[in-house]
């Protein structure tokens, strides 16, 4: 923000544009002279000028995206109201002090900016004089109370249609002194208003008071100008960041799952909680070095740190993070009050075996291409993307990113001592919102939360990991990022402690054909499996096993990945423990699963081949292109080699793909022993005997499948 802020006052000056690469490029004024004497200015900027008098003015797009979601948000307090509480210890003078906010009010139109609709479309009405939002009680209450009831007041809904969107509470306080609670509405401010009133407010109240201070004249340019100039701007320069923002999120990934304590509900309510962490001044230091040194900001730092974070404990190793900027682009906005903030969706992709200082050297790229296209609006990015709106979460991401350093809040009456009270926030607005602030003793950072989701005690983990991740990052910046523990001493004590009965668990060393081919042994005309068409005993299926086993060893090498698909008969099982047996790693699929799916599975895994257990007439089409179908000829007697199981407990028995619901579905690899062993657990927990029967329900491509399947045939059951 700063450097745009920097960029801005030259460019008044030179009446043209100074890229941020030539600024990031000259880290002195000297070097950024010659820079600029050498390469030039780019375009000469066209004058603002103020908007035609009129009865009503449109929105920005910035205002039109808070109207939208303001009207469309579902259970919980608004996530644009702005709060600020304060304790005032000493003199005030209660009157100068509402002179002051009325004053502060008549200087700024977006203070007086009402909102109607007609016909359907929103606009801002401006009003020469609106009725003073100051309250003042003189009764007194306690800090606590005060609190309670300033966080309770701060949730109220405002009255669109009723300027201004401020409101001002004065309390007198039992401990002596005044509360005060202000509350503004994003549609008419943001965080870079909130420091103007702050200062503008301390000046006119030392004015009020008879004392002469330094204040800058009432500006001439007010919101509804930039409304105007916005609408103005140049369509080949919109062109050329719709293109940029269009390539960096092509492709993007799917959003991310945050671990959470409940289902996500069906439409996002807007009820959150925070809580506040600190990363210490010396580790901040240290963080900050590096990114200096990588060529990045103390906001590139934590937008690193986050990205390893999520990475580390979501598996988003590609994330898109939210992140507001202040949209002042042009120094004529800078004494302005009013919504100038915009979103930028920074995608960003990290590796498990790459270090922070990798990390932080590609954020430090990003963040100056993206802060080059800043002015792109979010929402029209959003329309441009279209993508699937789903009422349960924001668009685009879910965690948003907010670097605070929009200028001083402080708040100064005079002599009066002036302190925060924390309410903390009762909205939100994503999963979570990270706000960072930057000061002596460190890096602040307020977590603000979606309470629908997450409980405050896997918060207080989460804020508690992220913490010590970026320490540990800052000490050991080329350590690779898999190699960072993101629990403690006390958790992972915890965790190892947790189920600490389970060496009692059977630990199987053995394969899945080798326990089937025991219980031949022992009972080889026991009932093994029937279908509508038949049945077949141990020793029948062993047989048609060894012949599918036989078939394959020439066809294809211990751990090729062989699909298996078709009708839930005797033959899929044989053709399963056929592959195992082969030294194969046998792949479930599901022939109704969509072909791209198929497809996906096929490639990812490498299959080499596949089998069909059904009628050779019924091959779907979906099968028949990937790759090579493997076969044998049924038509004989049941039999075939008797060769023992090529394979041992420490191969791949099968591997099973996930759901894909976080992204694009996984292949996982399970062991002979791994997968013995669970058998094992679960004929012990439910009883099964010979005498049992399963049923096989399950989809042959979910791996309770292979549950319901041995189960039975590793305990002589049907």
């Amino acid at each position: 923000m700063n450097a745009v802020r920097v960029l801005s006052r030259v460019a008044l000056q030179l009446a043209g544009e100074v890229s941020l690469e030539t600024f990031f490029a000259a880290p002195t004024i000297q070097a950024l002279a010659e820079a600029v004497g050498s390469a030039g200015i780019g375009p000469i900027r066209a004058p603002v000028i103020s908007a035609p008098r009129r009865a009503s003015y449109p929105l920005s797009r910035a205002q039109r995206r808070l109207w939208i979601l303001e009207n469309a948000r579902g259970e919980g307090p608004s996530p644009f109201h702005m709060v600020a509480a304060f304790r005032i210890e000493g003199m005030l003078d209660v009157a100068a002090f509402s002179r002051a906010v009325d004053d502060l009010i008549a200087r700024h139109e977006g203070l007086r900016t009402a909102f109607t609709t007609e016909e359907g479309e929103p606009g801002q009405r401006i009003s020469t004089r609106v009725v003073s939002p100051v309250e003042v009680s003189a009764e007194a209450v306690g800090v606590a109370t005060f609190r309670e009831a300033a966080a309770r007041w701060s949730a109220d809904d405002f009255d669109f249609g009723q300027a201004p969107l401020l409101r001002v509470r004065l309390q007198a306080l039992s401990e002596g002194g005044w509360g005060l609670a202000l509350v503004l509405h994003h549609l008419v401010g943001d965080g870079w208003s909130v420091a103007i009133m702050a200062r503008e407010l301390g000046a006119l109240y030392a004015r009020a008071t008879g004392n002469a201070v330094a204040l800058a004249a009432a500006p001439t340019l007010h919101y509804k100008d930039f409304a105007w100039h916005e609408a103005l701007a140049s369509k080949d320069v919109a062109d050329e960041a719709r293109a940029f923002w269009r390539s960096s999120l092509k492709d993007a990934p799917a959003p991310i799952e945050l671990p959470a304590d409940r289902a996500r509900p069906a439409v996002k309510t807007t009820r959150g909680a925070t809580l506040q962490v600190r990363v210490s001044g010396a580790d901040w230091s240290q963080l900050v070095a590096l990114g200096r040194a990588a060529g990045t900001t103390g906001f590139g730092v934590a937008l690193a740190v986050l990205r390893v974070f999520l990475a580390r404990y979501a598996g988003a190793w590609d994330v898109v993070v939210g992140t507001p900027v202040a949209g002042r682009t042009r120094a004529e906005w800078e004494p302005v009050v009013g919504c100038f903030v915009n979103l930028l969706a920074l995608r960003g992709r990290v590796d498990r075996t790459e270090t922070f200082a990798q990390v932080l050297a590609r954020v430090g790229r990003d963040v100056k291409v993206a802060l080059a296209h800043q002015n792109y609006p979010f929402e029209q990015l959003v329309q441009d993307l279209t993508p699937e709106r789903d009422p349960s979460r924001a668009p685009i991401f879910d965690v948003l990113l907010a670097y605070q350093n929009a200028g001083s809040t402080d708040l100064r009456l005079g002599d009066a001592v002036v302190t925060d009270i924390p309410l903390g926030s009762q909205s939100s607005q994503y999963d979570w919102t990270l706000n960072c602030f930057e000061s002596a003793e460190g890096l602040e950072v307020v977590w603000e939360y979606d309470t629908a989701l997450f409980d405050p005690e896997r918060m207080a983990h989460v804020a508690a990991a992220w913490s010590r991740l970026a320490t540990a990052l800052g000490n050991a910046p080329t350590q690779t990022l898999e190699t960072f523990e993101l629990t403690d001493a006390s958790e992972r004590e915890r965790l190892l402690a947790w189920g600490g009965d389970v060496e009692r668990l059977p630990m199987v060393d053995a394969t899945i054909p080798g326990l089937v081919d025991e219980i031949t042994r022992g009972a080889p005309g026991a009932c093994a499996v029937v279908d509508e068409e038949g049945a077949w005993t141990y020793a029948g299926l062993a047989a048609e096993a060894r012949g599918w086993a036989a078939a394959l060893r020439g066809r294809v090498r211990g751990g090729d990945v062989v699909g298996v698909a078709g009708p839930r008969n005797r033959t899929w099982i044989a053709a399963q423990l056929g592959v195992m047996r082969a030294g194969a790693i046998y792949l479930p699929m599901d022939a109704a699963y969509p072909s791209a799916r198929l497809r996906g599975m096929a490639e990812d895994s490498g299959m080499v081949g596949w089998i069909w257990t059904g009628e050779a007439s019924a091959v779907p089409t979906e099968l028949s292109e990937l790759g090579a179908q493997l076969s044998r000829d049924v038509g004989g007697e049941p039999g075939g080699d008797a060769l023992e199981p090529e394979t041992g407990s420490a191969a791949v028995a099968y591997m099973i793909f996930t759901s894909g619901s976080t992204g694009r579905p996984k292949g996982v690899e399970v062991t002979h022993g791994a997968f013995a062993s669970m058998i094992a657990a679960q004929v012990e927990a439910f009883g099964v005997t010979a005498t049992d029967r399963a049923g096989q329900f399950a989809s042959s491509a979910f791996d309770a499948s292979l549950s319901e399947v041995y189960l039975a045939l590793t305990t002589g059951a049907t």
